[in-house]
């Protein structure tokens, strides 16, 4: 596969969220053509090959190699070869790393095509039952604790729904925190495992969101979600 003129083609290339079987046709072709898959963890790269039973050229881009790793990917792409950038899990680029490769990309001109697919937090608010033409994508708070306590205070004063999510470990503390700031005042819904035989919905107001959860010490995928304010 390559791109138009010399230079290859980078594919942005969404991938299941828990359910493999939620891969798209098209992104299974993609990956089978490329000639580098450019994964966040090598590991889930690796898996999500296997999976499809297709051996590639796998490269990371992530919090502690993508500097140094974006400029030669850029290289290859200039050289004629094609790419797919991947995550861990569903749509590249949100919350996750990749922009660098990406901005590299544009200010070359070098081709730029998505690949669409499965993308956790738009799932999760699909169920969520509070509407879906107003919302704000939060993403993760700050790992600093000033900062979080920051952001925490101008959610607040943010009327529309929103959409926040962290690393599994951090539920609880995530669950607390948004308890502490908005009470019982909203409603809200924890999306749990989505798409797997796990999946499940909590949903009251973040108090008893956090209560549901406080002591469990769960460690899953998750995407919390408070509701627009009336």
């Amino acid at each position: 596969m390559s791109g138009s003129g010399k230079f290859g083609t980078l594919y942005i290339v969404a991938t299941p969220i828990g359910n493999p079987e939620d891969i798209t046709l098209r992104a299974m072709r993609v990956l089978r053509e490329v000639d580098i898959v450019v994964c966040e963890e090598r590991k889930e790269g690796a898996r999500l090959l296997h999976h499809l039973g297709l051996t590639k050229e796998l490269r990371t881009a992530n919090e502690h190699d993508e500097d140094e790793n974006a400029q030669e990917l850029l290289d290859a792409l200039r050289e004629g070869k094609s790419i797919a950038l991947i995550s861990d899990c569903g749509t590249p680029l949100i919350a996750d790393p990749g922009n660098i490769l990406l901005g590299m990309a544009i200010d070359f001109n070098i081709p730029v095509v998505p690949v669409p697919g499965a993308n956790s937090f738009i799932t999760a608010l699909a169920a969520s039952g509070f509407g879906t033409q107003t919302f704000v994508f939060r993403g993760m708070l700050s790992a600093k604790t000033d900062e979080r306590k920051r952001e925490l205070r101008q959610l607040r004063g943010e009327k529309r729904t929103i959409i926040i999510f962290d690393a599994p470990y951090r539920l609880e503390r995530l669950a607390g925190e948004l308890a502490d700031a908005f009470g019982n005042a909203r409603a809200a819904v924890l999306a749990l495992d989505l798409t797997t035989a796990q999946e499940n919905f909590i949903r009251g107001t973040p108090v008893e969101i956090y209560d549901a959860v406080c002591g469990k010490n769960w460690k899953r995928e998750f995407i919390f979600i408070v509701g627009h304010s009336e």
